[in-house]
């Protein structure tokens, strides 16, 4: 039987967003091929936590009971020690840093094919898929397959997929799977030198943000403080375009796109933003979009809901107006 597994990030809990999204994801695909679907859970043990996962497809999990949270190789060479027991066709993860640390781990030590960042996943026959991603500094959507026999794996953004519940499935199957004593005891590598010192940024969290104002090229900067001043009377949340980014207005982790974040807020209004598609791609699962543009022809016009041709500084100055004051 074809088999899939799931890879969830340990200790989200019932935030834990994207591993609902990864099996809701290998559930939809399972139905497709008939696929066998795992779930690896590496924390301690939560009845509550695999009802909640049942709630979006899951049913077969396997359990290593980690007490807290290890080190990035330990996780890896547990998950190997799986792969080699249920010999797994493809394996989702989390684009997380640590997912994403563990998955690159694993491509190494089993000689796995590995697609960073996926925008879609589908069956191509009985045992291979088709990986969706943007290529080309993200203006175009390629798409991918393994042509060696072998592992597919791939990483996952949230937001990505949707986490919809599904009907019962059910009674779940529950399985403790053991792990050798290096792993158990978090046993790594030493570091003896690091070459440079690496700043720790605050993340903003607009994936959570149920109202993101978006700043592209079309807006002026001195109208940026005002779009500001307009979300925290809205309680939206500020993104913005990769071009924003490299010009360094904004911070990187607010970049929505394919380089940046995907997120699916229920409105999404469009400031000065032409609609790139490797921007669009982060917004796949916005519910309404906003926008607010000079140009009928631009390609967010085609994207949006609502649609407001209208120059973007006259546009701003007079919902600062209405709902700031002068």
């Amino acid at each position: 039987m074809i088999r899939i597994l799931v890879v969830t990030h340990p200790y989200a809990g019932n935030d834990g967003n994207i591993n609902f999204e990864l099996i809701r994801k290998a559930y939809d695909l399972s139905k497709g091929n008939s696929a066998d679907v795992k779930i690896l859970m590496m924390e301690k043990f939560s009845d509550e936590l695999i009802q909640l996962y049942k709630r979006y497809g899951g049913k077969n999990f396997l359990i290593y009971e980690a007490e807290q949270e290890l080190e990035y190789i330990c996780y890896a060479e547990l998950i190997a020690q799986v792969c080699r027991k249920y010999k797994p066709n493809l394996i989702l993860y989390p684009g997380t840093e640590l997912g994403k640390a563990i998955a690159a781990t694993i491509a190494t030590i089993l000689h796995a094919a590995l697609i960073a960042d996926c925008i879609d996943i589908q069956p191509l026959n009985e045992d291979k898929y088709s990986f969706s991603r943007t290529a080309m500094n993200d203006s175009i959507i390629a798409k991918i397959r393994c042509v060696k026999d072998c592992i597919q794996m791939c990483t996952v953004k949230r937001n990505v997929f949707e986490a919809k519940e599904v009907c019962s499935i059910g009674e779940e199957n529950i399985e403790f799977v053991l792990s050798d004593k290096a792993i158990q005891d978090n046993q790594v590598p030493e570091i003896l030198e690091t070459t440079e010192n690496i700043k720790t940024v605050r993340d903003c969290q607009i994936e959570n943000a149920r109202i993101i104002f978006g700043i592209g090229r079309g807006v002026l900067k001195d109208d940026i403080k005002k779009v500001e001043d307009l979300a925290r009377i809205f309680h939206a949340e500020i993104a913005c375009t990769r071009i924003i980014v490299e010009e360094q207005i904004m911070d990187k982790s607010r970049q929505i796109g394919q380089s940046g974040k995907m997120v699916s807020p229920d409105i999404y209004v469009a400031f000065g933003i032409s609609g790139a598609s490797q921007h669009m791609v982060g917004l796949k699962n916005a519910k309404k979009i906003i926008a607010i543009n000079r140009d009928k022809d631009a390609m967010i016009c085609k994207y949006a809901d609502y649609v407001f041709i209208a120059d973007t500084h006259k546009f701003i100055a007079c919902m600062y107006s209405d709902f700031v004051g002068d």
